[in-house]
């Protein structure tokens, strides 16, 4: 078995090479390095930000799409709507009654109202109260149990989690000193990275979903 041989270690690393007018490494016993050492026209406020490569993996299948229903399926729909309505309007089905409410009551019934209006009244507010009654009943039923509220939630902050795309974003940060700061960079949006803590500027590299990213 080979072992692989390690590259010496270089005087001066690529990445400094073209910051540095002699192109070596100056004196930095005491942990500073002075501007004339530097080419400060190289430095400016701006971020680069790399161009964006697709990941090495298949893009997820799209969703089925619905079925469009033929010519003769669409002929026999209309056949039987055609039909339905015919029959309602004969009278061998029997009609929607009419939504009575007491603004529209001597609209609806005529001259009915005004035979016995106490009984009509009452019919009428106890059919507002079942509809309503009705409604409510129904929206309990579609209500979300807290289980899934926090499911919802999930999704509409965070991707799904075998979803293929992953971003990598790069970020200054004047500080990071503040625990509160550090918690919502590592923990609330869910990502993974490093951070480089320096007084006064602060490097953020993250990687996550898209929704994350953007917030």
């Amino acid at each position: 078995m080979k072992a692989k041989l390690k590259d010496p270690i270089p005087d001066i690393e690529w990445w400094d090479m073209a910051l540095l007018h002699s192109g070596n490494y100056p004196d930095i016993a005491n942990g500073t390095i002075d501007e004339g050492d530097l080419k400060m026209e190289k430095f400016d406020f701006y971020v680069e930000h790399p161009r964006p490569i697709e990941p090495p993996a298949e893009p997820a299948p799209p969703p089925p799409q619905p079925l469009k229903p033929t010519k003769q399926e669409q002929k026999k729909l209309r056949t039987q709507g055609r039909i339905a309505k015919e029959k309602e309007r004969q009278g061998v089905k029997e009609p929607p009654k009419p939504k009575i409410k007491m603004s529209n009551l001597h609209k609806v019934l005529g001259t009915e109202a005004t035979q016995d209006p106490t009984r009509l009244e009452k019919e009428v507010r106890n059919a507002t109260a079942e509809r309503e009654q009705a409604h409510i009943d129904r929206n309990i039923a579609r209500k979300l149990t807290p289980a899934e509220l926090r499911e919802k939630k999930k999704r509409k902050l965070f991707d799904e989690p075998n979803t293929l795309d992953t971003l990598v974003s790069l970020y200054r940060v004047n500080g990071l000193s503040h625990p509160n700061a550090r918690f919502r960079v590592a923990q609330e949006n869910r990502l993974t990275g490093c951070a480089v803590i320096c007084d006064g500027i602060s490097i953020v590299v993250v990687e996550g979903g898209s929704k994350s990213i953007k917030r």
